[in-house]
């Protein structure tokens, strides 16, 4: 999987007990690099310095729904600005959009046919889980909470491959159909 990351980009997900930064926490900032997944965990290692560190050699973030979410919850929460940092962000919900895909993430995942282990499983379980944590350090719900936010990072890199490929081949179909610049007659 880590062959679909090239080095310097990386895929974000974070996991929150809600929708609101004024009134939830983060649980998990996860992200999927060309060296792996790294999970950074609420009371363990979630921390601005991590964050930082775990950014500091990546140019391009892509995210699903993470210009309106992942990224100004982080801000709020934990007062890092990933936009000032001059990462380049491209946000795959856009990016599927204009491909005529819509939904969330779990629904794009759907029609693109790819699989995970947590199919069925939503933002407010993944809420509950955090919940579940934070409050009792529930060792089964944080297992499971980091194995859906990897999910998530990994269908993320899948999405944006797939993208890729339709582009790709858009634009060689695109070259085939372009008609070949005639040569005007030069005069003599």
């Amino acid at each position: 999987m880590e062959e679909l990351v090239a080095q310097g980009e990386a895929y974000l997900d974070i996991e929150t007990t809600g929708l609101s930064p004024a009134e939830h926490e983060i649980t998990i900032v996860g992200l999927l690099k060309h060296d792996g997944f790294h999970a950074l965990i609420a009371g363990q290692t979630l921390s601005v310095k991590e964050i930082e560190n775990v950014l500091k050699d990546v140019r391009k973030i892509y995210t699903y729904n993470g210009k309106r979410f992942d990224v100004p919850f982080i801000r709020k929460k934990m007062d890092v600005d990933i936009d000032a940092m001059g990462i380049e962000h491209e946000d795959l919900m856009y990016t599927c959009r204009r491909r005529g895909l819509r939904g969330g993430q779990k629904k794009i995942e759907i029609q693109l046919c790819l699989d995970r282990d947590t199919r069925g499983m939503s933002g407010h379980h993944a809420a509950h889980l955090g919940k579940k944590w934070l409050r009792y350090k529930d060792q089964e719900a944080l297992g499971i909470l980091v194995h859906y936010n990897e999910e998530d990072c990994r269908n993320l890199a899948k999405i944006a491959s797939v993208l890729r490929e339709v582009e790709f081949e858009e634009e060689k179909e695109h070259k085939k159909k372009k008609p070949a610049k005639s040569k005007k007659p030069t005069k003599e």
